[in-house]
């Protein structure tokens, strides 16, 4: 009886086995399928990424290489542009240097015909001046001057102007510690009229000179002809040619130039000196004009000896001092020709070279 209560059971416990084994086995199917589905979707997917990526890749890949060669265009064409402007800076910097060189070439070249015309300019003036030097020179040394003597003083009284430039020309200016002094030399031969009408003199003159230009102040120089003995050359000065008006527009000029130079300037006295030795003189020996210190006139070298020591001796008792040193400085850089006296001696003691002595005395007898 229990016999055949087990078999029965132990039946049903076998298939109930088989069919747990059946229905673990098909659960096991069904994962295994649906876990491979997965797989391949994922590999799907994955695969997909990869085709993705690699797409995203060869399109970053062309977009560096297009960024690239853009790169390399711009810059080959900034190169070219800094090529092009480099090339057109040395371009306008070697224009601008050739035409630097050209004006400073044009600027030499105007330098040297300045002081070309600078030196026949000096060669002239000493050629009428020298004997009034020499005569100045001599004056002073026997009077015990202390100063100096400037001879054919050059220099441009429009300094301040930057449109009108001019040269003026001064023949002595004779500087000491109590004044300065401007002497105008006219080396004139024959009968010299100045200030006086040549009528006033001689009646017979008045059919020889023409007088009716000749107001205030004048001069009239009557000489031979030096090709014909018998001819007569009649020269005019009337004003302001006249050379007491010409000293004292020369003063002015002066004082301006040292003004300008010294930002300071002492009184300057003027003088007119008649050196040639065959001459005769008809007029006073002073020109005044409104109010001012006259001009004073000398007919030769003893006048005007007389004149430098009445000038020294009146300067001498008003005690003014004049800045002698500056003032040489000065002319000495403009080229004038300077001798000096007493204290002065030693700086400003060397005249003029023995040949330009020699040269400009060779002239001045050709002239005479």
């Amino acid at each position: 009886m229990s016999s055949c209560c087990t078999v029965p059971m132990l039946s049903t416990l076998i298939w109930f086995l088989v069919l747990a084994v059946i229905v673990l086995v098909g659960l096991f199917i069904l994962t295994a399928r649906r876990h491979k589905r997965d797989l391949a979707s994922a590999m799907a997917q994955r695969t997909q990424e990869h085709l993705v990526h690699a797409n995203e890749r060869d399109r970053l890949g062309q977009s560096l290489q297009t960024t690239r060669k853009q790169s390399a265009a711009e810059r080959d064409r900034l190169e070219r542009s800094l090529a092009s402007s480099h090339e057109n800076d040395v371009m306008r910097l070697n224009e601008l240097h050739n035409a630097k060189i050209t004006e400073s070439e044009s600027s030499n070249e105007l330098l040297k015909r300045q002081l070309d015309d600078a030196r026949e300019f000096f060669r002239k003036g000493m050629k009428w001046d020298l004997a009034s030097r020499n005569a100045i020179v001599s004056i002073c040394r026997s009077l015990s001057v202390s100063g100096f003597l400037a001879t054919n003083v050059v220099f441009d009284p429009s300094a301040t102007s930057k449109t009108e430039h001019f040269a003026a020309q001064i023949d002595h200016v004779l500087v000491t510690d109590s004044f300065v002094l401007i002497i105008e030399n006219k080396r004139w031969k024959g009968l010299v009229f100045a200030d006086k009408h040549p009528s006033a003199v001689s009646p017979h003159f008045q059919h020889l000179v023409d007088e009716s230009d000749l107001q205030d102040h004048f001069a009239v120089q009557i000489v031979p002809d030096s090709s014909a003995r018998t001819l007569l050359t009649v020269r005019t000065h009337p004003q302001p040619d006249a050379p007491c008006r010409q000293v004292r527009k020369q003063a002015m000029r002066l004082r301006d130039f040292f003004m300008s130079k010294l930002e300071d300037s002492p009184w300057i006295e003027t003088s007119v000196f008649y050196s040639h030795p065959d001459f005769h003189f008809e007029g006073g020996r002073t020109c005044a004009a409104n109010g001012r210190t006259p001009t004073r006139i000398a007919a030769g070298s003893q006048e005007l000896h007389s004149v430098i020591g009445s000038i020294l001796q009146d300067r001498h008792s008003q005690k003014v001092p004049v800045q002698t040193s500056r003032i040489g400085t000065v002319l000495k850089e403009y080229g004038a020709d300077i001798v000096g006296f007493g204290q002065y001696k030693e700086r400003w003691g060397k005249p003029l070279l023995p040949t330009q002595q020699l040269n400009a005395q060779r002239s001045q007898q050709r002239s005479d």
